[in-house]
């Protein structure tokens, strides 16, 4: 074992350790031990003279104290690179760039050096490294050895561009990787921009090694977006896997789970997402790699060392990583809280570590202008000047918005202030975004109006922003300022009259949330307690018929709860699931006006579909079976009988077929809820056995339903459990879910 001290490490007792026979192994440290290790690994005789610049660079690096150590792993990750490079670069090159990659790109990680520190450290390694390649070369070196730029780093970047066209490889010249069996899809992420061209580069030279790579910068910089894109481009499938607190080795590996068999319920194994992408050559990204529990990151220990395999108890099976299989990791800093914390350095030594800068004001424009040609350049760039000096005047200088800091302003900032210039039907209207994207997230008056000083001062035009803003409502819209979204008509019997009241107070931050819900943006509301936060959506909801559930969280809330679970099959849970849908599908089809043309035949079958729904309520209330009951009587208990929906449904059914009528439902959900209730009638009539059945949670119903979610208390939540659902549902809204919004309420 590890000694204790180390993040997650911790001593065994001495009751423990007194029956153990102990024994310290030192760390190998003697330069000679070290050179004649080095001598051995190098596959060419000649290249064996750089075991000297090596060997002396470790022994000079571990003893400046920077918190930082090199060990035998590192030595024998840079001799690989030199020996798998030397031929394309040139022995000198690959000599620098082996140091790049064991250590000065990932220089900042679990150092906690400020960036000048970082900088002068890295020129600093990179002089000793040349003074001793002079010593074994005996003449004096090209100056272009000693240029940064040549390596990823430096401010003076020139332009690299990308290499997608050859049909075996892609890259940044001279790093590439061979392209993977899937199509490449080529767009969506802009690699020429300067600093990602940087970024890009260093990832690229950690993939000439079959090492695993951790990537750890800033939130917003790109982290996952580069490795996803990295993957799409160069034809490969890549697994993305949140990890959180809550994550277990049989999350990514599998369990056994029931099933049923020939002689009922049976557990078979299943296999986990992790074990599914190495059987597949996957590659796979672990995001917010700090976030998991310490069992999860021994778990992975085999996986990501020169074992590179995986045995699973469960089935006395060892299961080896194929080449294509790679894995990647991403996080923010620890010091970002929420969980993280730091990773043991035996963990960390696995990976080939690299830090990704964060984006500077040519990148803004660069990626802006790749996604939004449309927008003038002096607006971009007014854009990108306003965003950054808010980052500098609040979080550098804290000249003001202290109150609710820290704040974030980056790449997604400008993009959706872009996205909403672009949609925005009056172009001549610069400040649509202003309001939504900045202001809303201050907290008093004194911030906004601090804000809207700097939004004078960059754009040269006086903000509309105190304009009066009017509501309207019609039978097709909802319109609030300038934002606007379609009315869910087909849901107007939800609509109730209540205590609710549209106050001039709320009218901007009704406006807001309309354009979080016409982008699709995830919207979080923050305020005192009894503020009216969820009021505010509940009016929004009404106004525009659309239904609300809504999840209170608390610290003890778990994911299964959200997401859902295995449960013991109930047939009551799916009879109420039915009756519950028919009753909708009723409500609608009554809450149409009589001013519809119905013919006479019509008007009778119609009252005749009332007679019937109104019995089967009738029987339903005499019933009054709740599922405890129903549990406890089994069979025998009473339940108003199926046929009678059937047929309502059936009349439905053909009426839709007749008239056009202006409802949501379609002959199609018609015929699926048919379905499930002469699938309910056959199980009813027939004694099932005890079987398990995946139940889905709230939020995933919600997202089947295209209903509203509000999650209540949202920062009393384990804030992995609100990360994993956040992370979840960015994936969810990349599809098109109609109706589908979610809001997280937060009290300050």
């Amino acid at each position: 074992m590890n000694p204790g001290g180390d993040y997650g490490k911790k001593e065994l007792s001495p009751a423990l350790r007194n029956r153990f026979t102990e024994l310290w192994v030192p760390a190998v440290t003697d330069v000679d031990e070290l050179k004649s290790i080095a001598v051995e690994r190098f596959s060419k005789a000649e290249l064996s003279c750089f075991g000297d610049c090596i060997v002396n660079f470790l022994k000079w690096f571990n003893h400046l104290h920077t918190g930082r150590m090199l060990t035998i792993r590192d030595l024998l990750s840079w001799i690989s690179f030199i020996n798998l490079t030397e031929m394309k670069l040139g022995s000198q090159q690959a000599l620098i760039h082996g140091l790049f990659l064991v250590l000065l790109d990932g220089l900042t990680l679990g150092m906690n050096l400020a960036k000048s520190e970082a900088t002068e450290l890295r020129r600093t390694c990179m002089s000793f490294i040349l003074e001793e390649l002079r010593k074994v070369e005996g003449k004096p070196l090209n100056s272009r050895l000693n240029d940064l730029k040549n390596y990823g780093w430096g401010d003076d970047i020139t332009k690299t561009d990308i290499d997608c066209n050859h049909p075996d490889d892609f890259g940044i010249a001279p790093f590439y990787i061979t392209k993977g069996h899937f199509a490449c899809k080529q767009q969506g992420f802009l690699f020429t921009a300067p600093t990602t061209s940087k970024n890009v580069l260093r990832v690229l030279r950690g993939m000439q090694l079959p090492k695993p790579l951790l990537l750890e910068g800033s939130p917003g910089v790109g982290k996952t977006s580069l490795i996803m894109s990295l993957a799409g481009f160069s034809g490969h499938n890549v697994v993305r896997i949140n990890l959180s607190e809550q994550t277990d080795m049989m999350d990514l590996l599998g369990s056994d789970l029931p099933l049923e068999g020939e002689n009922g319920i049976e557990f078979a194994w299943s296999d986990g997402i992790l074990l599914q992408a190495l059987k597949n050559g996957s590659w796979v990204l672990l995001d917010e790699l700090n976030l998991a529990p310490q069992s999860v990151l021994e778990g992975l220990n085999a996986i990501l060392d020169h074992r590179a395999e995986v045995y699973i108890p469960e089935l006395g099976q060892t299961y080896k990583c194929p080449q294509s299989f790679r894995v990647f990791a991403c996080q923010n800093p620890s010091s970002q809280g929420g969980g993280r914390k730091g990773l043991p350095k035996s963990f960390l030594n696995r990976f080939t570590k690299v830090y990704v800068d964060e984006l500077k004001e040519d990148d803004y424009f660069s990626i802006c202008k790749s996604e939004y040609p449309l927008l003038s350049d002096d607006l971009l760039r007014n854009l990108i000047c306003f965003n950054n000096r808010l980052f500098t005047d609040t979080m550098i200088h804290r000249k003001y918005g202290q109150e609710g800091s820290p704040w974030e302003f980056n790449l997604r900032d400008i993009m959706r202030s872009c996205q909403m210039i672009a949609d925005s039907p009056d172009t001549s209207k610069n400040d649509c975004f202003l309001n939504t994207v900045y202001l809303q997230r201050m907290r008093t008056a004194v911030d906004r109006n601090e804000v809207l000083k700097l939004f004078e001062e960059v754009f040269q035009i006086k903000p509309s922003i105190h304009q009066s803003k009017m509501l309207y409502v019609n039978a097709h819209c909802l319109v609030v300022g300038n934002a606007s979204i379609r009315r869910n008509n087909s849901r107007s019997y939800a609509v109730q009259i209540n205590q609710l009241n549209i106050l001039p107070g709320i009218l901007h931050s009704l406006e807001a949330a309309i354009h979080c819900i016409h982008q699709g943006w995830l919207c979080i509301l923050v305020g005192q307690h009894s503020s009216g936060k969820t009021s505010l959506i509940r009016l929004l909801a009404q106004l525009s018929g659309n239904t609300v559930n809504e999840l209170n969280l608390s610290s003890a809330t778990d994911v299964s709860e959200l997401l859902g679970c295995f449960e013991q099959y109930n047939f009551f849970r799916h009879y109420k699931e039915v009756i519950s849908q028919v009753e909708r599908y009723v409500n609608e089809y009554f809450s149409l006006s009589m001013d519809i043309r119905w013919k006479k035949d019509l008007i009778m079958v119609r009252k005749g579909l009332f007679e019937k729904w109104f019995k089967f309520v009738v029987a339903k209330k005499y019933s009054s079976i709740d599922t405890s009951t129903f549990i406890e009587m089994g069979r025998n208990a009473s339940l108003p009988p199926l046929s009678l929906v059937i047929d309502i449904v059936e009349q439905m059914k053909s009426d839709l077929e007749l008239l056009d009528l202006p409802i949501s439902l379609t002959k199609d959900d018609l015929s699926k809820t048919l379905k499930s209730i002469y699938s309910l009638q056959q199980k009813e009539a027939l004694h099932q056995p005890v079987k398990f059945e995946w139940v889905a949670g709230d939020l995933i119903r919600a997202i089947e339903r295209g209903e509203w979610v509000i999650l209540d208390n949202a920062n009393l939540c384990n804030p992995t459990v609100c990360l994993l659902i956040s992370c979840t549902l960015s994936f969810i809204l990349q599809f098109d879910f109609a109706n589908f919004c979610f809001f997280a309420l937060s009290g300050t």
